[in-house]
């Protein structure tokens, strides 16, 4: 994933001719000195896609699988009560907050999916 600036607002799918696809989410438009462009992240698969390779492709470009597993380890470990009480805290905090970041893009890809032909 990589965040990138449009002079013009981005199409959310774009396809090339070598096959590749690119994802935009999250664009906002960023004004400054009276100058628009547009900020989004994006990523880049090869065709064919579908929502589960393009899911996988966007969860995997901002949680590689070591910070996942650190965070699910670091979870379990507080749950097991191998922690203090803030560092607790803290692991399950992080958790859940992946947790809800994970869920609130998987529901973006949703409705881009089901739109992109609109």
């Amino acid at each position: 994933m990589k965040e990138v600036l449009y002079s013009e607002r981005p199409s959310v799918f774009q396809t090339y001719e070598n096959g590749e696809v690119q994802y935009r989410w999250d664009t906002e438009e960023v004004i400054s000195d009276n100058t628009s462009q547009w900020r989004c992240k994006e990523v880049t698969i090869n065709s064919p896609i579908d929502k589960d390779k393009l899911t996988q492709a966007v969860i995997t470009s901002m949680w590689d699988n070591d910070k996942e597993k650190k965070l699910i380890n670091d979870y379990n470990g507080a749950k097991a009560g191998l922690f203090n009480t803030a560092t607790k805290a803290k692991y399950i905090a992080n958790y859940t907050t992946f947790l809800n970041e994970r869920k609130a893009i998987k529901e973006q890809i949703d409705i881009d999916w089901n739109n992109r032909n609109n």
